[in-house]
């Protein structure tokens, strides 16, 4: 792997395979399938892995009438949505499971906090889903809440909630805004079937994004590592353990991809806010001089 560009397979528009605005996409290892959810045309469409990408079928949640801002199919029969679907007007939902036959057959919408005008950040945030498709987490950018889900055929059930900071937002024609007490949480998750890895801000400004902490699923701190550069998104390896793929920011304001070889956080045990922090090995994939990020293409 080199981090060179490859092409770009996929095009803008409405026909079978094109997509409009892109949400959430994840990987299922099972199949080999790249899945990316649209949520202008509120459908899963799925893509087989490789440089063409090549369009292989779809799940379509118009039949819902609500809006729908995530997808994740769990099994043949069951996907997990983040939406208001089935929610009364005027309240806010969270995660609904759907069914093949177009019915809702489980939800979870109850918030770790009460405040209505505090709730909103969960307008703003991130998921993961484990590649053995039985757990979701859920981290906000606006306070730091960080929160675990169990997902079954019977149901989602919750699992693990750690709330580190509280929103302190404040919102204006429906946006959310950050207010001077606000601090910034996840602005990305991936996980493994034994960990949750997120970028943690961990502090009062949104761009100083340098730093990984993993979590075990119950919301547990493990390990956290400080990296050499800002980190925009981060990915897993299904294969390589302690591998994390990023999208990273240079000096120069520049993206590129780069690669962090962390420990085996196993071995590291229960890390507390005390204790040092570890220093991710990084190393850039993108083309460029040694010991510096180059440009993706």
């Amino acid at each position: 792997v080199s981090g060179e560009f490859v092409r770009s397979a996929v095009r803008r528009g409405r026909g079978p395979g094109e997509l409009l605005m892109p949400g959430n996409m994840y990987y299922d290892n099972e199949t080999g399938t790249i899945c990316i959810y649209d949520i202008r045309q509120m459908r899963l469409q799925k893509y087989a892995a490789g440089p063409d990408m090549e369009y292989t079928g779809s799940l379509d949640f118009g039949w819902t009438g609500n809006s729908i801002r995530n997808a994740w199919q769990i099994t043949e029969n069951i996907s997990v949505v983040n939406g208001q679907t089935g929610m009364d007007a005027g309240k806010q939902g969270r995660l609904q499971l759907l069914s093949a036959d177009n019915r809702i057959v489980g939800s979870w919408n109850m918030f770790p906090i009460g405040d209505k005008i505090q709730r909103r950040t969960y307008f703003n945030t991130v998921f993961t889903m484990s590649p053995d498709r039985t757990k979701l987490a859920e981290g906000t950018l606006f306070g730091a809440i960080l929160e675990t889900f169990d997902l079954r055929e019977a149901g989602i059930a919750g699992h693990g909630c750690r709330m580190f900071y509280p929103p302190s937002i404040e919102t204006s024609g429906g946006v959310v805004l950050d207010t001077p007490e606000t601090v910034f949480g996840f602005p990305s998750l991936c996980s493994t079937d034994e960990y949750v890895y997120g970028v943690f801000i961990n502090g009062k400004n949104p761009d100083d994004f340098n730093n990984i902490s993993v979590f075990d699923w119950e919301g547990n701190e493990v390990a956290t590592y400080e990296t050499d550069c800002n980190v925009l998104r981060i990915c897993c390896s299904s294969e390589d353990k302690g591998c994390l793929y990023a999208v990273a920011v240079t000096p120069d304001k520049d993206f590129c991809l780069v690669s962090f070889n962390l420990p085996d956080v196993a071995s590291l045990g229960r890390c507390t806010q005390v204790d040092p922090i570890l220093e991710a090995n990084v190393e850039a994939l993108a083309r460029g001089e040694s010991g510096s990020f180059g440009p993706l293409c």
